[in-house]
């Protein structure tokens, strides 16, 4: 069995190897085998703003703000280890990026049993 402290381990070497969050195009729903984002958008590799531990838990948070991206449909999202390989891959609802929006992406991951 994995103890708590054995989870919580783990959770801080994730934790200190995240780096980057980023935003792109692809419509495609994500699979395991994913090696990134399908359609990356390169104005958005931007460093995290922040990371949120707890017990077993962390929640990064990944600002864009007004000047980036504009004029781009935003649908899909992940965040980057240190080396820029993807830790996760999310696809979500169009977001038609303008001056007058700022994105604000927080994912919490859960180490459990």
């Amino acid at each position: 069995m994995i103890l708590d402290e054995g989870l919580n381990q783990v959770k801080d070497l994730v934790n200190a190897d995240l780096s980057k969050g980023q935003s792109g195009t692809g419509t495609t729903l994500p699979t395991a085998a994913d090696t990134g984002l399908e359609v990356a958008d390169t104005d958005t590799l931007l460093t995290l703003t922040s990371v949120t531990v707890n017990d077993k838990q962390l929640t990064t948070q990944h600002d864009i703000n007004s000047i980036v991206a504009n004029g781009v449909t935003l649908t899909e999202h992940e965040i980057q280890f240190v080396s820029g390989e993807s830790f996760n891959r999310n696809v979500h609802a169009a977001i038609s990026k303008t001056s007058a929006i700022e994105i604000q992406y927080l994912d919490t991951f859960y180490f459990e049993r």
